[in-house]
């Protein structure tokens, strides 16, 4: 039996896409970094530390730990001690990082069309904008759930 129900819909397209990611090819990246280190670039993040990025990407702390960790392994960032704060440790996009960025932003445009394939500007922009508000107001959720338990 086929249901319609948003939320079994929204969990088809999650593994859907779970599915697709494993089969993109990055070099020396597994998806998850390339999408990463593409945002960090795109956002020019310079000198950030992981809980503003926990914060702003909703990504578990454990998650982003091992993407960064790798991202640094690789030489795509690298880490200073935070002189504000000796817990946390301050990390910056290196020149290999940089140079990836012309190769990023295609990887990105062929993905993101390949997914839009039947959509046009006008529902992109509107399906972008309802994904942000779902996300919203399922952490909105999940917040008011937390905090009556």
């Amino acid at each position: 039996m086929e249901s319609t129900t948003l939320l079994w819909q929204l969990r088809k397209l999650s593994l859907a896409l779970e599915q697709y990611t494993r089969t993109l090819s990055c070099g020396d990246l597994t998806p998850t970094q390339a999408l990463l280190l593409y945002c960090l670039l795109v956002e020019n993040r310079s000198g950030f530390c992981a809980s503003e990025l926990h914060a702003s990407l909703g990504l578990s702390k454990a998650t982003l730990s091992s993407l960064l960790r790798e991202l640094e392994r690789k030489g795509y960032l690298t880490t200073q001690p935070d002189p504000r704060d000796d817990r946390k440790k301050r990390l910056s996009l290196t020149e290999s990082a940089h140079a990836r960025a012309p190769e990023l932003e295609r990887m990105m445009r062929d993905w993101e069309e390949s997914l839009y394939r039947g959509l046009d500007e006008t529902r992109r922009r509107r399906l972008a904008a309802d994904l942000e508000l779902l996300l919203h107001n399922v952490r909105q959720e999940i917040t008011r759930r937390t905090e009556t338990t």
